[in-house]
């Protein structure tokens, strides 16, 4: 489903500014292959949309109940 979807799909970590995972789609949409995106951080392909998006992923995380993911 990730990898066939039509729309473009990215996995991150906010808290790291990293993108762990892009499908086909979405990796299309940047022009950065799967080793290019996994080396750069979020913010370098999304400059100045970190802190509003940081904000709205905490909010999330703080009102919709269920598993969490964890950072060690």
């Amino acid at each position: 489903m990730f990898e066939h979807s039509n729309d473009a799909i990215f996995i991150i970590g906010p808290s790291t500014d990293c993108t762990v995972g892009a499908n086909p789609r979405a990796r299309t949409m940047v022009g950065y292959s799967r080793k290019e995106l996994a080396s750069l951080p979020i913010s370098a392909i999304h400059p100045g949309e970190m802190p509003r998006f940081c904000v709205f992923a905490q909010s999330v995380f703080e009102t919709i109940p269920g598993p969490k993911a964890v950072h060690v």
